[in-house]
């Protein structure tokens, strides 16, 4: 009796001495988890939530995060406990399951699981899985009504039910499944997760309040080609604006495959901005699709219902760029990732097109600047071994290393040396990106600050 009672005693000081479990603040909100001593390692847990699909087994306002910025769920990379520092591998069963006040979600790179149920009937919107997670659990990410589409890595091994069928699923290049689908019929190119899609920086959020963006990403059209990547170039850049340039969520005015009515109403919604906050208001636009000229070279941007057959279905860049240059703001910042060529992102004519032509340059006015990805007759060109538009990605890769601290001249030559340099080299073409600046910013705009 006396040898069990040892063994049982030394027995429980082992389990003490490898596993311990302790409380942490996750956006304000408490959490448990639970330390292993010997690896020192920490898994997020939450025993206390029933799961299933029935009605919520308690009040849907005791499942919120009390301090969240920006609709962002910050899950931290270590938790320090006892005196020491533990890495967070795995988010166990059901830890964030019908929590319902974000919308998306920061996984740091050292989790290598997520269990079952972990983000269950949450209202996220969109997410990038890192490429250290090996395996997620059963309905993991369950009737997340909300969901649009979920970023895998290669080789992850997936439960039952991890996400409704609804969802659009992207795997990291290499992967076997990603590899599998090629042999069907598709119209959209192999989703690529490239470095600027993932360990986003997060800097003082909500930091730039009187900071105002419209993001229009057209990539399906109705009437003409698609555009490669538009999509994820516009919820890319969308991310880098709340994440680390710090624009409130509200601040944000983001459309996907946008027809002329959308796009003219957000232009009418950053007039009302500019006249609400009296000349104090910066804006953004942002735009990734089609550009169409004339046979005088007349431009427009071309929304997913119009036609280049008719540029009067058309969104006029004379017409845009005079009523951004009209609006009573502090500053103007535009970025074009389209060409006005005729021509797509894959070199090839416009369905409509006849021949490629040369583009009137439209200047800006008021406090404007311009950034295009390329000039004339140029195209502006897909980066698909990155996964968006060469002019995107060297954008937001710019933006990512300076943590949005870089003024525009400093972006401009960025943009304008890495996207002239890989164009050559691995597109065997020319594109030389252009930035424009109105009258009244000529002497200013290149010392400006981007944040």
């Amino acid at each position: 009796m006396k040898k069990f009672l040892l063994s049982a005693f030394f027995l429980g000081i082992s389990t003490l001495l490898h596993a311990q479990s302790t409380l942490i603040d996750i956006c304000g909100s408490s959490f448990r988890a639970e330390l292993d001593n010997v690896h020192m390692t920490a898994e997020l847990v939450d025993y206390s939530h029933e799961i299933d699909d029935n009605p919520l087994p308690m009040k849907i306002e005791t499942r919120k995060f009390k301090k969240l910025y920006g609709n962002m769920l910050e899950i931290p990379s270590t938790i320090s406990a006892y005196g020491k520092e533990y890495t967070v591998t795995s988010i166990g069963r059901g830890v964030f399951a019908d929590y319902t006040n974000f919308s998306y979600v920061n996984i740091p790179e050292t989790v290598k699981t997520i269990g079952d149920y972990a983000f269950f009937r949450t209202k996220l919107l969109e997410i990038n899985i890192p490429s250290s997670v090996v395996s997620i659990g059963d309905r993991a990410f369950g009737l997340c009504k909300k969901l649009s589409y979920i970023n895998l890595p290669q080789g992850v091994s997936l439960g039952s039910d991890v996400y409704e069928a609804s969802v659009i699923v992207k795997y990291s290049a290499g992967s076997d499944m990603a590899n599998s689908n090629k042999s069907k019929p598709q119209q959209k190119p192999e989703n690529v997760t490239s470095d600027i899609d993932m360990n986003i920086p997060t800097t003082s959020l909500e930091s730039a309040p009187y900071t105002f963006a419209i993001i229009i990403a057209n990539e399906n059209y109705m009437n003409e080609a698609n555009v490669d990547y538009a999509i994820q170039d516009g919820r890319t850049f969308r991310n880098y604006c709340q994440q680390v340039l710090g624009l409130p969520q509200e601040n944000i005015r983001f459309q996907e495959d946008a027809t002329l009515n959308n796009m003219k109403t957000m232009v009418n919604w950053i007039s009302n901005v500019a006249k609400a906050y009296k000349g104090k208001a910066q804006i953004l636009f942002y735009y990734a699709g089609h550009g169409i000229p004339d046979d005088n070279g007349n431009t427009s941007l071309l929304p997913v219902d119009g036609s280049a057959k008719d540029l009067s279905t058309g969104y006029s860049l004379k017409s845009l760029y005079s009523s951004l240059g009209s609006l009573s703001a502090n500053s103007v910042c535009v970025f074009l990732d389209a060409c006005f060529s005729g021509k797509q992102r894959n070199d090839e004519l416009l369905v409509a097109a006849r021949g490629v032509r040369k583009a009137k340059e439209e200047m800006p006015s008021g406090n404007m600047i311009v950034f295009s990805a390329a000039k004339d007759d140029e195209t502006a060109h897909s980066y698909p071994e990155k996964g968006h538009g060469l002019f995107t990605y060297f954008l937001i890769k710019k933006i990512k290393e300076t943590k949005g601290n870089v003024t525009l001249g400093e972006l401009s030559d960025y943009i304008n040396e890495n996207v002239s340099q890989k164009s050559i080299v691995v597109l065997n073409t020319v594109q030389t990106p252009t930035t424009n600046a109105s009258a009244s910013m000529k002497s200013s705009w290149r010392d400006m600050k981007l944040k």
